[in-house]
């Protein structure tokens, strides 16, 4: 009962941290509103807001199965996960239209209807035959459970098509785009840009990937009988994925680490700026904010998107970016 008990705290304990991480990330974007026009840190700001959903129902704790909060649990848990994949996924295939064809096909509306829309079919098609409900162990979410007048591949059946499935059918499509790219590009005089946008972003994909992989081989072993320690193990590490992409945000964003520093330390200025015309622009002051357009008629330089972590819009690689890029 101790080591269940002590589980349990171990699981609510990460569930926290990691809401307190993505909360990092959602609350950065909303205060600085300009971090969202980019390509990319709109989908980051979806992604994060998915593992909150996730993370958050796990601070329901463990309920009791056949409960109204159990149900709730298990079709939001289900939900907020792939809506997650999703949304990594999506970063992943931006990333790769844009470096390889200079655009991406995919309109916004698109990409919430496939990422927030789909996923709810998926969560709620399996209860037509199958409930929500708790395992035998105290220390497990509320999953798929069969109902008694049903067989028990039913259950098997709809955790790999409502869930697994996609997980399979994301990870895929990451690796293949990543290849697609790193062949494209091996010899291309535009690889080391390439690389600097890439390098921005990819860990995402690879953060999903290794955490609900593991996830997913935690609980194979679990279905064989392992014990309850690997299955609050395959718990942690589903919850990990919203730590360790929060994390990257943090470390990766440039641009958030440069707000933030300037809104809690503004820089001191004296009264000789008042009388400095044109006015001087700081380092840590962005183009648009100051109206300065140092592209007008200039090819792409460092003080562009690449080095503008809240940009990240290979855009802007052209001439006065007037057509974007095909490669």
């Amino acid at each position: 009962m101790v080591h269940e008990t002590h589980l349990q705290i171990l699981v609510i304990v990460a569930s926290v941290v990691s809401c307190c991480f993505s909360l990092v990330v959602i609350i950065t974007m909303l205060f600085f509103r300009n971090m969202q026009k980019g390509n990319f840190m709109p989908i980051i700001f979806f992604m994060s807001l998915s593992d909150l959903g996730m993370n958050s129902t796990s601070l329901l704790g463990f309920p009791s199965d056949g409960s109204a909060l159990c149900w709730i649990q298990g079709v939001l848990q289900s939900y907020f996960a792939v809506c997650s994949w999703f949304w990594t996924t999506i970063l992943a295939y931006r990333v790769y239209s844009i470096v390889s064809f200079g655009q991406c096909s995919l309109t916004m509306t698109q990409m919430h209807v496939f990422a927030w829309v789909f996923p709810m079919f998926l969560a709620l098609i399996p209860i037509t035959t199958n409930n929500y409900g708790s395992s035998a162990f105290d220390t497990q979410w509320c999953v798929l459970t069969r109902r008694e007048d049903n067989p028990p591949w039913l259950t098997l059946f709809w955790s790999y098509i409502a869930f697994f499935l996609w997980l399979f059918l994301c990870i895929v499509l990451m690796i293949f785009w990543q290849i697609r790219i790193s062949y494209k590009f091996r010899d291309s005089p535009m690889k080391a840009v390439v690389k600097r946008t890439y390098d921005k972003v990819y860990l995402y994909p690879v953060v999903m990937v290794v955490c609900w992989v593991l996830n997913y081989w935690c609980d194979a072993l679990d279905a064989h009988g392992a014990g309850e320690s690997l299955n609050a193990l395959s718990m942690l590490f589903g919850i990990s994925n919203g730590i360790f992409s929060a994390m990257i945000f943090m470390f990766k964003s440039e641009e958030a680490r440069r707000r933030w520093k300037v809104y809690f330390y503004p820089p001191k200025q004296s009264n000789f700026d008042d009388f400095v015309e044109p006015p001087i622009q700081l380092d840590f002051e962005d183009d648009y904010e100051t109206g300065t357009n140092f592209t007008s008629n200039t090819a792409y330089t460092e003080k562009t998107s690449i080095s503008n972590a809240s940009e990240l819009d290979m855009t802007d690689f052209t001439p006065a970016n007037k057509n974007p890029l095909h490669i």
